[in-house]
């Protein structure tokens, strides 16, 4: 899949493209991995506190907790049952990746001059990845989507005012965002933590190894990451291509449209393999959600005949 990352001069904004999805769905994905993890751990820290009498030390008990579901683990390991691996395990392969793509992005970047200060320059902010922190901060101050559609149709359904549900909504995000707030040390601790558990990659070859690590619904979905940020730089260029009447940028969409095939092709090899298979479909009755591509124009049209 790393192989959509070549930035060259036929197709740099493929490259580009493709590289940017992956880091920003990768930050999302570990951002939200460690939250779940602080998450769980304050909840484990207070649920010991309040069962525990005074005097004996929370912090030893919690960790005596954590060792014997870890013994668990490995118990079923030895079994030969199939263990979905821990959030830190995925969350650090995922960033391997993301940094490997994160500084081949930087190191192909175009500059241009400060405007504040002509003697510095910076990346075209477009040409690189954003950074875990800002996007923690992004994700610390999204809204919330709300679907007025949505709320009316489950208003009626239930009997209860709609302004309920939008109250409940907003009043949720508030204390996820307060929550981000408070622990945002410890989110970034965490995705700390992560990177010490798979070498920092030196080269495409332990990006790749990183890769082929994953398990195989988390190889799905950053797939189909990719094809989503190439239809929206298609998007974005046919726009331009009208508002301005610009012919290059039209021909960069189609270039682009072309390259969804080949993220099509490898999300078809991975979802035919036996095992990849079983892998996603044990995960998706578990409750994840499936991945699923976008269909390209060929596809629609056959659907269509």
């Amino acid at each position: 899949m790393l192989k959509f990352l070549e930035i060259n001069e036929d197709s740099p904004e493929t490259g580009r493209t493709c590289g940017r999805a992956l880091v920003n769905t990768i930050n999302f994905a570990v951002i939200s991995m460690a939250t779940a993890i602080v998450r769980r751990e304050n909840q484990t820290l207070t649920e010991v506190a309040q069962k525990l009498p005074h005097g004996i030390d929370t912090y030893n008990e919690v960790r005596a907790i954590e060792a014997e579901a870890e013994q668990e683990r490995s118990n079923l390991e030895e079994q030969g049952f199939t263990v979905t691996q821990r959030q830190l395990e995925v969350g650090a392969l995922l960033l391997a990746i993301r940094d490997y793509t994160a500084a081949y992005l930087l190191g192909h970047a175009q500059y241009e001059v400060s405007i504040l200060d002509e003697t510095k320059t910076y990346p075209v902010s477009y040409h690189i990845g954003e950074t875990i922190e800002a996007a923690l901060d992004r994700q610390t101050n999204r809204q919330p989507v709300i679907s007025e559609s949505r709320i009316q149709s489950e208003a009626t359904a239930f009997g209860v005012d709609s302004d309920l549900i939008r109250a409940a909504i907003e009043r949720n995000a508030n204390v996820q965002k307060m929550f981000m707030i408070e622990n945002r040390e410890k989110i970034l601790l965490v995705i700390d933590k992560m990177r010490t558990l798979f070498p920092t990659p030196e080269d495409a070859s332990d990006a790749f190894l990183a890769f082929s690590k994953l398990p195989a619904i988390n190889k799905a979905r950053l797939l189909v990451a990719v094809d989503n940020g190439l239809i929206r730089e298609i998007a974005r260029n046919l726009a331009y291509s009208h508002e301005r009447g610009n012919a290059q940028a039209k021909s960069r969409a189609g270039m682009l449209a072309s390259h969804r095939s080949l993220v099509h092709e490898d999300y078809r090899l991975l979802i035919n393999n036996p095992n990849a298979s079983r892998e996603i479909e044990e995960e998706v009755s578990r409750g994840a959600t499936r991945p699923v591509l976008t269909p390209l124009p060929t596809e629609e049209k056959k659907k269509v005949a």
